[in-house]
């Protein structure tokens, strides 16, 4: 018989049950590894945190011609204002 999607495997359901017994949640655990000294398993932790505090971004794309005229005259006129207050040559 298959199993139906979204359903618990046993070792889910083990893995949560020892978690409820202990009070605790998967995320309390990834806050505490987050806090551990290798900083490479520190990053992995905190990777796997962000997919619960923040949505994932997408790639946009968009073409020169999407921006309308006012915005990229002022991000021009931003870009050379910059340029002149940090002494840098123009062009």
């Amino acid at each position: 018989m298959a199993k139906v999607p979204g359903s618990l495997t046993k070792l889910r359901k083990s893995v949560l049950q020892a978690c409820e017994d202990r009070g605790i949640t998967p995320v309390d655990v990834l806050i505490e590894f987050a806090y551990a000294q290798d900083p490479a398993f520190r990053f992995n932790a905190i990777k796997e945190l962000m997919q619960y505090c923040y949505p994932k971004l997408k790639a946009i794309e968009f073409k020169i011609e999407d921006i309308p005229d006012e915005a990229f005259d002022a991000e021009v006129e931003r870009r050379v204002n910059r340029k002149i207050l940090e002494g840098k040559k123009i062009g």
